[in-house]
């Protein structure tokens, strides 16, 4: 029997069986660890409903494939019958409604990590891949590379691998790979989500001041990590990359071997001689300790070199041969909206990108600069996030698109009551000063009609935000033949 501790009402909790629940309700269903979520309880058996603010692609088509109904909105009907399990989702707050009605009626509900800690994770070996840039790429990425060696992982990314088709699977293997978010959980449980996934392994890609919605100061988003990195056993290992994380750092909180990774020369698994562009990605040799493999990669980018050198170094640490984890990169096709070429033709290029934290903003950029030499890059940028929406990186964003050659900014959503806002138009006019050419766009209609009048070839459009941008990146894929 598979005990799960299910909160109920105000206070409580209920040890119930897992195997007897039939019905799973999930809220904030079309999010993407939420779908994840959905979809791996519907390949156990359960039957699961939910609901959204909205119903948006690519989670959208997943959900009808896999048959889950979806309700629009949010409100307490929507728990009438009342389901054997509810899985809240952090999008919800304490005093909504339906979050009263889930309360008052005694319907038992958890988190998704505590889903996953307790339930998935009990009988599984479970890889972390933290890090606050990263994250998704290099999650599906060991979780592809497994599965290529035939070891059938479970996982769970906060996109859909284009391999899998999805952003979870259950596997049949020992391993599950996991994204582990540093975010908060729940309405009651504001502690971050990747302390519930119990690494006996870990993969760590950086450190860098983010969600500044729920950590206050760089020093409280820092404490998070220690506190993850203390998760990792004396007997497990942490493969970590010492070009953007101080190794001090590292060997002060974690207990479990290290293992260093990087394009530097410092580190045991490292870049070693040219960077060979090809049109998929790119090709390099590492040399893994003593050991020298060819890596073939189809992702552009240094930022990408170090996730695949990351999953090497993980993996060889496991005890895996690196030529075989070689093989098992080299086939990876990658995850929608991180680099997703929506159009492609030898004079115009569409790709879309889930880039929003400056760092990662201006790295894609550089990325695709260097791959693609003698493109003008159009950016178009969209301060959705909780913090990008704010001023929290205003001045940071105006370092982040060197790389391009024209800068389009839309208007950042409506923000909370007592937010400083992000001004498109300080960020275009601090471009502007350092000789980019940049304007602060009304909505994505304007966009796209400036990207129809764009006349140098060959040129790149390139749409960066964690959102669906008013539908933008499919209106240029499907204006870009007329302009190709």
């Amino acid at each position: 029997m598979t005990v799960l501790r299910a909160r109920v009402g105000e206070e409580g909790s209920r040890r119930i069986d897992f195997d007897s629940i039939h019905r799973v309700y999930i809220q904030g269903v079309c999010g993407s660890a939420m779908a994840g979520v959905a979809k791996l309880l519907t390949e156990m058996g359960k039957t699961v409903t939910g609901s959204d603010r909205a119903f948006l692609p690519p989670m959208k088509e997943m959900l009808e494939g896999l048959g889950i109904a979806g309700v629009e909105g949010y409100r307490p009907e929507n728990l009438d019958p009342a389901p054997d399990l509810v899985v809240v989702g952090n999008v919800m707050a304490r005093s909504h409604p339906e979050s009263a009605a889930l309360r008052g009626r005694g319907i038992p509900y958890c988190s998704f990590p505590e889903l996953f800690e307790q339930v998935l994770l009990e009988t599984r070996t479970s890889l972390v891949v933290a890090g606050t840039h990263g994250k998704t790429t290099a999650t599906t990425l060991l979780a592809h590379t497994l599965g290529a060696m035939g070891e059938g992982p479970g996982f769970m990314a906060g996109g859909v691998s284009r391999g899998a088709g999805a952003p979870a699977g259950m596997g049949a293997g020992t391993w599950f790979v996991t994204e582990g978010d540093e975010y908060e959980t729940a309405w009651f449980d504001k502690g971050p989500k990747f302390l519930h996934y119990r690494p006996k392994a870990a993969l760590f890609t950086s450190m860098e001041y983010d969600h500044a919605d729920i950590f206050a100061t760089f020093d409280d988003y820092r404490r998070a990590f220690e506190r993850f990195l203390a998760l990792v056993p004396p007997e497990g290992l942490l493969a970590f990359c010492s070009d953007d994380l101080d190794p001090a750092f590292v060997r002060a909180h974690c207990r479990g071997r290290l293992l260093a990774y990087g394009l530097g020369g410092g580190a045991g698994t490292r870049a070693d001689g040219p960077v060979e562009t090809t049109p998929e990605g790119s090709r390099f040799r590492a040399l893994c300790g003593s050991r020298g493999v060819e890596l073939s990669v189809p992702l552009w980018g240094g930022h990408n070199r170090k996730n695949a050198l990351g999953v090497l170094a993980l993996l060889a640490g496991l005890g895996f041969p690196p030529e075989a984890v070689a093989r098992g990169l080299a086939s990876y096709s990658g995850v929608r909206r991180r680099g997703d070429v929506l159009f492609r033709s030898p004079g115009f290029w569409v790709v879309d990108d889930f880039a929003h934290h400056p760092t990662a903003v201006r790295t894609t950029l550089e990325g695709l600069r260097d791959h693609f030499a003698g493109f003008r890059i159009t950016a178009i940028f969209e301060p959705r996030t909780n913090t990008s929406r704010t001023r929290a990186f205003q001045d940071l964003y105006a370092e982040s698109f060197a790389a391009a050659s024209r800068v389009l900014i839309l208007p950042p959503p409506p923000g909370k009551p007592g937010e400083e806002p992000f001004s498109p138009g300080s960020l275009a006019a601090a471009l502007e000063s350092r000789g980019t050419e940049a304007r602060a766009v009304a909505g994505a209609d304007e966009a796209a009609a400036l990207v129809g009048g764009l006349r140098e070839r060959p040129a790149l459009v390139v749409t960066l935000s964690n959102g669906a941008m008013g539908g933008l990146p499919g209106r240029l894929a499907a204006l870009a033949p007329s302009l190709a």
